[in-house]
């Protein structure tokens, strides 16, 4: 018998004529080595009703898939409605143009008990920040790593492979459809990365070789939204239009803190040069130690660095010093 995740929905949007394809997509999920409680399907209810719908859906629909209708969020349908129509769960967001690998779900949710707490994103790209402003979109690298990369700030995850956002993972603001229109209404990606770093999470990203298998659904990208609505370098100056709503991500932004990903922890010099990252780093040092101490059942090595990192702006702190010998303890014990 498939594991099922209780209270994780998977949650996806789609518009106009992919809605006859739409059900290769529920297909590739339905077909997983493990399982959501649900899957919604979110449809514009000014566009769509029941007797739209294609027989090759409504044939899918039941007690794992449903069909849900709100107002056009364009694609932040995908996640929003579900935020506010099921509160504590958590979701996993996918797109209406790809068929998924059939473990998908299941890499997912290892690594989000690997990494309590975490936004677990398939696929995800650097964000790059350099003197006070971001380089283009384009300059963002994609990550292509052959194990995970951690990281508590810089990471975008990209919603077409696949994110596992836990509850509380985002801040309240993501509801706000005024803000969201206003300052990134063709940016969704970046919207829900900013709520989250609001909210102080931490992003890993899979395994490149994860997603590799994913594949798209023919006739699905000669419309396609992104191509429609972020073409040369839209990403970049909406990404700017949600920094200046949000003033408080600018000290984070500039702060050394921010370029950091997990294999930048496994460098002492790198250690050293690094965590010298400002005030915004004593204010999210009791969340960089709660996520050491989240961690210590699962990956004892990534514990120390990140409490390494707690002890390099509080030298002082009793539970860090306490928990390093620990870990020490533990990790030559291993040796």
């Amino acid at each position: 018998m498939k594991k099922i995740y209780k209270d994780v929905l998977v949650t996806l949007t789609t518009y106009g004529m992919r809605l006859k394809s739409v059900h290769k997509t529920i297909l590739s999920i339905l077909r997983q080595t493990q399982l959501p409680e649900k899957i919604v399907l979110w449809l514009d209810e000014k566009e769509f009703s029941d007797n739209d719908l294609p027989v090759e859906l409504t044939e899918l629909v039941g007690e794992r898939f449903e069909v849900r209708y709100c107002e056009n969020m364009r694609s932040f349908t995908k996640l929003v409605p579900s935020i506010r129509e099921f509160p504590g769960k958590s979701f996993i967001t996918i797109d209406d143009d790809f068929e998924y690998p059939v473990d998908l779900i299941e890499k997912l949710m290892d690594s989000a008990s690997e990494f309590p707490g975490s936004i677990i994103s398939a696929r995800g790209r650097i964000i790059k920040y350099q003197n006070s402003d971001f380089l283009s979109y384009p300059q963002w690298n994609l990550l292509d790593r052959k194990t995970a990369s951690f990281s508590p700030f810089c990471v975008l995850p990209l919603g077409y492979a696949g994110v596992y956002y836990p509850a509380g993972a985002l801040h309240e603001d993501v509801k706000n459809l005024e803000n969201f229109m206003s300052v990134a209404p063709h940016a969704d990606d970046l919207w829900f990365k900013a709520m989250g770093l609001l909210n102080k999470t931490s992003v890993v990203v899979l395994p490149l070789a994860v997603s590799m298998s994913m594949t798209t659904i023919d006739g699905t990208q000669d419309n396609a939204l992104y191509l429609t609505h972020n073409a040369g370098d839209a990403n970049t100056e909406q990404m700017r239009a949600i920094v200046k709503l949000y003033p408080q991500l600018l000290q984070l932004l500039g702060s050394n803190a921010f370029p950091l990903i997990n294999d930048s922890f496994d460098s002492e010099e790198t250690v050293d040069n690094s965590i010298a990252i400002g005030d915004y780093a004593a204010s999210i040092v009791n969340e960089i130690r709660e996520s050491a101490i989240k961690l210590e059942s699962k990956n004892i090595y990534l514990s120390q660095k990140l409490m390494t990192l707690a002890q390099k702006v509080r030298p002082e702190g009793s539970l860090i010093n306490a928990k390093l010998d620990e870990y020490q303890k533990i990790i030559k014990g291993k040796g």
